[in-house]
């Protein structure tokens, strides 16, 4: 069977929209290749779509009259003008047969993945009434999770499974994807970019000023999350602060996903974790004092480059003014905003890492300019508080523009959410 990197962001529920341009993973949209097509009580969706929303671990393969479909080692065949799925010596019946489409192969795909890959599929049409206030749009809902659900049993350390009682279409879901298929443009917006490196669909969550012009370029914070949670915690951790202060400021506030787990958003100088707690760099080896392998260097590359794509499509999106993006991040986070902040000066105004220090003795790989302005934020209960304040005064001493916020009580997931205006006040002095 084939191994895949453990990525911070997987799919959990799947919502496909019958006769609609997208559809949402979880609460992130994303703009299918083909349409959907309404077929009874369920939807059409093309193939090279499913690939990507269940990518890098759905793989298809074309055949003469229509497709194998493998998922995590389970291949099927499927066949143009066909409702039957073959899998090893069993013929499978769906509710619809597949559909070609300009040379684009459909699939029914509740049924599909019910039948294929025993996914649970739930159908709005079947739910319990759904009030028109939460779904005001003409079409219907499939929605498509694992049969499955884990859940950690409160107070031991055991993964427990246990079949879904049926299915529940949420009602601040519905609101939400209504709002989005409404033309929502500003705010809280969760998107998705394809990432070929990665085989995957990337989520990233975006807050849009109501004050923003199209006309008017816009100053950007490209804010990275740390490493025990996606990007969406950024705004739990700051109690919305991050949207408000962005909201004042007029700032675009954009947070990437890391894709794979403590990539560190490919910093191999101070790669995070024991490693750089146990071990002594290697100063004769600059570029890897660590001594990781290519593969380990590969894997955590996906987490920098990733970083570009999702600034560079936001800026396809949107007016940035490119000359002011700024870079924040605490711990995991803070780490890939000295690394990154020193390898592409270029791209970004101001650096603000938090809740982080890195080595003194391996400050010069990381080459920041020593204008760069450099803003760093710590709590003293933060247990790492003695190794950032060495790092403000190794860089300090080392003729860098540093300065650094302390936060007395604060702690390191969230001491940098309660001097949130200073940072957005460091930027603007930075303009």
């Amino acid at each position: 069977m084939k191994q895949y990197y453990e990525f911070y962001y997987n799919l959990s529920i799947a919502y496909f929209i019958s006769d609609c341009r997208c559809m949402f993973m979880d609460k992130n949209r994303y703009d299918l290749l083909y349409p959907s097509v309404a077929e009874g009580r369920d939807i059409l969706v093309s193939l090279p779509d499913l690939e990507r929303v269940y990518g890098p671990y759905l793989d298809i393969s074309p055949t003469a009259e229509g497709a194998r479909v493998e998922l995590k080692g389970e291949a099927v065949e499927v066949t143009a003008g066909s409702s039957q799925i073959r899998k090893g010596d069993q013929v499978l019946e769906m509710a619809s047969p597949c559909r070609r489409v300009d040379g684009v192969l459909y699939v029914p795909v509740g049924s599909f993945m019910e039948r294929a890959f025993d996914q649970y599929a739930a159908c709005s049409l079947d739910a319990p009434p759904i009030s028109p206030k939460d779904w005001s749009q003409d079409s219907f809902l499939i929605a498509i999770c694992d049969r499955y659900e884990y859940k950690e049993v409160p107070g031991e350390y055991v993964v427990r499974a246990f079949p879904r009682e049926g299915f529940r279409f949420d009602s601040n879901t519905l609101l939400g994807f209504n709002r989005d298929l409404n033309g929502k443009q500003d705010g809280e917006l969760y998107r998705t970019y394809w990432y070929p490196e990665a085989r995957k669909l990337m989520t990233y969550s975006l807050y849009v000023p109501t004050t923003y012009d199209p006309a008017v370029p816009s100053k950007m914070v490209v804010a990275l999350h740390g490493g025990g949670l996606g990007e969406q915690s950024i705004y739990s951790l700051s109690q919305n602060k991050v949207q408000f202060w962005s909201e004042r400021f007029n700032y675009i506030f954009l947070a990437p996903n890391a894709c794979v787990k403590d990539s560190t958003y490919g910093n191999i100088i101070d790669p995070g974790g024991p490693m750089s707690f146990r071990l002594k760099p290697d100063l004769s080896q600059p570029e890897n004092p660590y001594h990781l392998s290519q593969e380990e260097i590969q894997r955590r590359y996906l987490g920098e480059l990733g970083v570009l794509q999702a600034i560079d499509t936001v800026c396809g999106d949107y007016n940035i003014d490119t000359e002011h993006i700024f870079l924040q991040g605490n711990s995991m986070g803070g780490l890939g905003t000295f690394y990154l902040g020193g390898k592409y000066p270029e791209r970004f105004r101001a650096l603000a890492p938090f809740g982080i220090g890195i080595n003194p003795e391996t400050i010069g790989q990381y080459h920041l300019p020593k204008d760069k302005p450099i803003h760093m934020v710590a709590g003293t209960e933060d247990h790492g508080f003695e190794k950032i304040k060495a790092t403000f005064r190794a860089l300090k001493e080392q003729g860098y523009t540093v300065e650094l916020d302390v936060v007395g009580g604060g702690v390191h997931f969230d001491s940098w959410a309660y001097v949130l205006d200073s940072t957005y006040r460091f930027f603007e002095k930075n303009s």
